[in-house]
């Protein structure tokens, strides 16, 4: 969730409930998986970390460069550090 609250500001004071939905999307989307999270330092919280799924790499990339083009200009006032988006993956 820091990846959206550092690029995207809205995120920094949203009510929690846009995690649940970032949560579903993730396990819907087939282009990301889900990582086991090993506990560290007594950790007991279950969680785990979302990854890339290599085999739809290419996809993503096309999808970035749609949605950039689609209205780049609305894209990059909602970013915190618009010349991120240079560089999408």
């Amino acid at each position: 969730f820091s990846l959206y609250s550092e690029n995207f500001p809205y995120f920094k004071t949203a009510p929690d409930g846009w995690k649940n939905s970032v949560r579903h999307n993730l396990s819907l989307n087939k282009c990301f998986k889900k990582i086991d999270n090993p506990r560290a330092n007594g950790n007991t919280r279950k969680g785990c970390l979302w990854g890339l799924n290599p085999e739809k790499i290419e996809k993503m990339d096309e999808e970035i460069v749609k949605w950039r083009k689609k209205d780049p200009i609305t894209v990059k006032r909602s970013m915190a550090k618009p010349g991120a988006l240079t560089s999408p993956v």
